[in-house]
This record gives C-alpha cells, sequence and structure tokens, in this order.
C-alpha cells in the first residue's frame, strides 16, 4: 500500500473546518512496517478519520476504567466543603439551591443588588489540562433575565472561586484566571466561548444567543496536539465548544502555565431580582 497525502478537498469534507486542515498527513505504508511522519505537529484529527469511518461519535464520553469522571444531576445539594461535592461563594442577599424541578435543578439566584455574584464549584482542582489527557465537558443550563441585557454568567471550568469571578458591571472575567467555558456578559444576549491563561484571554465571540428561560447544552473537548514523538503534547491543545451537540470553531491554545481546574457556575446580576441561571447537571470526563 502506497503512502498518499490527503487532498485539501478530502480533509476539509471530514474534518468540516476548511481552514483548520493540516494537509500534511499520511497514510502509513504497512507493508513496510513503517509511516511517513507528518511535516507538523499532528492532533487527533488521524484518529478521527478512523473514528468516522467507522461510524463512532467524534463526541463520546470516554469510559470510567481508562478515565476519571464527574456527573451531577443535582438530586441533592450541600455547599459544606467537608460535607458534599460543591463549595459557594455568594453576596448577601444571593443564593444557590435546588428547586422542585423535573430532572433535578440547581439555581443561582439574586435579590437584583446590582453586581452581587453567585458562584458554584466543585469542592476540589482536579482536573488538569497541562497533564496532556484529553478532557470533555458537557452542562445543561438555563439562564434568565429579569431585563433584557443586563446579566453576566459563565458555565465552565476555573481556578478562581470568588463572587468576582466575572467582574463588577459584567465587563469581562477576572484580570487573572485560568478558565475554559462559555461566558456571557452585560450588555447582550450573546454569548462567547472564553479561554483564559492568566491575563491572556482568548475567545470565540458569539458561539450562541441567549433566550432567557430556555435551555441550553454548552460542552466542550480539549484535545491535545501530538507530538512527532508520537505523545500527547502537554503545551498545546486545540480546544473546541459544542452548543446543542453543534461544534463551533476551535482555538489552539498553549496550555504549559494552565493550573488544574474545578467546575464552576457563575453569575453576576446586573440589577433584578429576575436574573437567575440554573443548572439541570454537569458531567466531566477526563483520560487518566
Amino acid at each position: 500500500m502506497a503512502t498518499r497525502l490527503l487532498t485539501y478537498a478530502e480533509a476539509a469534507a471530514l474534518w468540516g473546518q476548511q481552514d483548520k486542515i493540516v494537509a500534511g498527513i499520511t497514510y502509513p505504508m504497512l507493508e513496510k512496517g513503517i509511516s511517513k511522519q507528518p511535516d507538523v505537529e499532528r492532533t487527533t484529527f488521524e484518529r478521527n478519520l478512523v473514528r468516522l469511518a467507522a461510524g463512532i461519535p467524534l463526541v463520546d464520553v470516554p469510559d470510567g476504567i481508562r478515565h476519571l469522571s464527574y456527573y451531577d444531576d443535582f438530586f441533592e445539594y450541600d455547599a459544606t466543603a467537608t460535607v458534599g461535592n460543591w463549595v459557594a461563594a455568594i453576596d448577601t442577599g444571593s443564593t444557590a439551591a435546588l428547586a422542585d424541578a423535573a430532572g433535578g435543578w440547581l439555581t443561582l439566584a439574586t435579590d437584583g443588588t446590582e453586581n452581587d455574584g453567585t458562584v458554584v464549584a466543585s469542592t476540589f482542582e482536579i482536573f488538569d489540562v497541562v497533564s496532556a489527557k484529553p478532557l470533555y465537558f458537557e452542562a445543561y443550563v438555563k439562564p434568565a433575565e429579569g431585563a433584557t441585557n443586563i446579566n453576566s454568567w459563565f458555565v465552565g471550568l476555573s481556578d478562581v472561586v470568588t463572587v468576582d469571578l466575572i467582574v463588577d458591571a459584567g465587563a469581562t472575567m477576572a484580570a487573572s484566571i485560568d478558565a475554559i467555558g462559555f461566558l456571557k456578559i452585560r450588555g447582550g444576549l450573546t454569548y462567547d466561548f472564553t479561554v483564559c491563561n492568566g491575563a491572556t484571554q482568548t475567545s470565540t465571540v458569539t458561539v450562541g444567543t441567549m433566550a432567557s428561560g430556555t435551555a441550553v447544552r454548552l460542552g466542550f473537548k480539549v484535545e491535545p496536539y501530538m507530538t512527532l514523538a508520537g505523545a500527547y503534547s502537554a503545551t498545546k491543545a486545540r480546544i473546541t465548544p459544542y452548543v446543542n451537540g453543534v461544534a463551533g470553531t476551535a482555538l489552539d491554545a498553549l496550555m504549559a502555565s494552565f493550573d488544574a481546574m474545578q467546575i464552576v457556575f457563575a453569575q453576576k446580576t446586573g440589577g433584578n431580582s429576575g436574573d437567575a441561571l440554573a443548572v439541570d447537571y454537569v458531567q466531566v470526563a477526563q483520560k487518566r
């Protein structure tokens, strides 16, 4: 079997993102027991081609033996760090509590005092993207606004758990934070997918438009690049957002200085008691 480069059209058709294709990938020369090295760093693109050909979904949750995983459907909730799986940072008048609703929902709410923050996070920082291990995140959430364009919220992973994870007036994330997730800021209904590495914040703008009171499934996967030696890279990864299962524009991110992170849900009200963020479930899985 001869070695052949994928054509640009073939790669683009399979990947669906023409401007992100590395065209230097080759098929292995199996009869000689060797394969030609590509000219650039490889991602998981080659393995995804095989998975697509076999009809295996690309966004699946790994099994629990070779992967660590966390899932919560919020049938119960206790923010006491020594008791439950969650901790909270909450301004006076704001709350985080379970509600009577089918499926189990945790609701972050406010009394309407402007710039009050409510943050709920998993107890420990156990998800580490510097470990050169793929990671999958998904949450089903329902944001609400008491008045149009005033609520701010974040859903994802972060190493910061304070009421000012989102700065006052909902302008952006905290000045120095390691985070990956979805950010909706005050002044509009659109939300971004954001990767924050310390003071460096990179976003793909407008991955979705919020409809107050309507639930949405938000997810992302972190895929470390492959080195020429065939190992996962601890310094560079491709991060792809998903909204209701549909992939958005992937980000290439430098991961070397990322701290370990925990699951985080946060909101900062613009001054209306109707502002809220409800969470039905969250699941995160990462290769051991």
